[in-house]
């Protein structure tokens, strides 16, 4: 009776041992373990995709707050003060000008005034829409070109897309 017991507890063993691999193949090709793979991935994932989601938020929010802040401190600032607008403005702009129309860069906004201590500089903001690749050209215009200027600062704003988004370009010119 033991001899027929330990028989059966044998040959069960061996069906489960061959059961196992088969079910387990049989899962493997019904696609049961990739859902459940798919499972554990897709909530990392969108996890992942929000956070950088998050983070360019962020980042627009802030590009935005420095923009309007330049522009409330620049309307608020004697900018309009005629005593400190350069005496070779026509220069600067057709400067400008030449370069934006090199660009396919149409400008929006530009300003020109001297700052209070250096009376031989004249800075300019031109606030335009374009793509980065526009944006790079025009910086490596202004440094090729020659003429007394120096890209000073860059702020961008991303529109919504596309490509484009809004630069505020600070241009200083050296006349002496």
């Amino acid at each position: 009776m033991k001899d027929e017991e330990r028989i059966r507890s044998l040959s069960l063993r061996k069906v489960l041992i061959l059961l196992v691999p088969c079910i387990a193949v049989m899962l493997i090709y019904s696609g049961v373990f990739s859902e459940v793979h798919a499972g554990i991935t897709k909530p990392a994932t969108r996890y992942r995709d929000v956070k950088e989601q998050f983070h360019n938020m962020h980042d627009n929010i802030c590009a935005a707050e420095i923009y309007m802040g330049k522009n409330a401190v620049l309307t608020d600032e004697a900018a309009y003060d005629y005593d400190k607008i350069c005496s070779y403005p026509e220069e600067a702009m057709l400067f400008i000008n030449d370069l934006c129309e090199n660009n396919a860069i149409e400008i929006n906004s530009m300003r020109l005034y001297h700052e209070s201590d250096a009376e031989e500089v004249l800075v300019s903001e031109i606030e335009f829409e374009c793509t980065y690749e526009c944006l790079l050209s025009f910086m490596d215009d202004v440094k090729n070109k020659g003429f007394n200027a120096a890209v000073s600062s860059v702020n961008v704003f991303v529109l919504g897309g596309g490509g484009r988004f809004n630069a505020v370009v600070g241009l200083n010119f050296y006349f002496t």
